[in-house]
């Protein structure tokens, strides 16, 4: 260390009786801080010299999984309350159902892609379901209060998707379109959870958005709900 004793400090005690080994980890996900950490308790398992590990990797990886498991427990408490306002707003529990429908599927697609790509789910991603929640339930409350707008004008179900897809469509397009266009930018980022934050981002909207005017049409015009009436 070019004979420096400030320099060593940080790697030995003051009575030079114990000493600490730094790990520097180019992949900062929590699945590799975790690998790490496993890697480090089964090797120093029963020698009696290692103390103990510690350090921000460790703070890290306990931050992580509480932002994980609280975005698991905000993701459930948010679908209730979509469910519940538009279950109120439309006067029927089927409104509620269908409006949370896309999101569901969105929700599906997401995390069985970051399944089968091998994404972890860390603090970065775990964002995703807050934001898929907050921008796509907006496209399904558009086509559904367009359409019951339509019904109350004497169309029957298929001209008044027709309609609803011609103009609020349109808008419901736009708007997608202008949100996946300001999320793009982040998938050329060179840190790897942001790329892949990016990436799933315009993937859930996607998908949101295609539910909304295809899948939601689709049952509207099938089963022909009363509270649209």
């Amino acid at each position: 260390m070019g004979g420096n004793e400030d320099d060593i400090s940080q790697f030995l005690d003051y009575n030079y009786e114990n000493a600490r080994i730094l790990i520097s980890l180019k992949d900062g996900s929590n699945s590799a801080n975790k690998r790490v950490l496993k890697k480090i308790n089964a090797l120093t398992k029963d020698d009696p010299n290692v103390q103990f590990a510690a350090g921000a990797g460790l703070t890290e990886i306990e931050l992580a999984d509480m932002v994980v498991w609280g975005q698991i427990k905000s993701l459930i408490f948010a679908l209730a309350v979509v469910f519940i306002i538009l279950s109120f707003v439309f006067h029927s529990p089927k409104a509620g159902l269908l409006s949370t429908l896309p999101i569901t599927i969105a929700i599906v697609v997401l995390f069985g892609l970051m399944g089968i790509f091998g994404i972890a789910l860390d603090i970065a991603t775990a964002l995703l379901s807050s934001i898929m929640i907050g921008v796509g339930v907006d496209y399904t409350i558009h086509f559904l209060w367009r359409f019951k707008t339509e019904r109350s004008k004497g169309h029957d179900h298929k001209n008044a998707v027709r309609i609803t897809l011609n103009t609020s469509g349109r808008g419901i397009i736009i708007n997608a379109l202008s949100v996946i266009v300001g999320f793009m930018p982040l998938i050329l980022s060179n840190f790897t959870p942001l790329k892949y934050f990016g990436a799933l981002i315009v993937i859930s909207i996607t998908t949101c958005l295609i539910s909304s005017l295809f899948l939601v049409p689709a049952i509207v015009i099938l089963t022909k709900p009363r509270f649209l009436e």
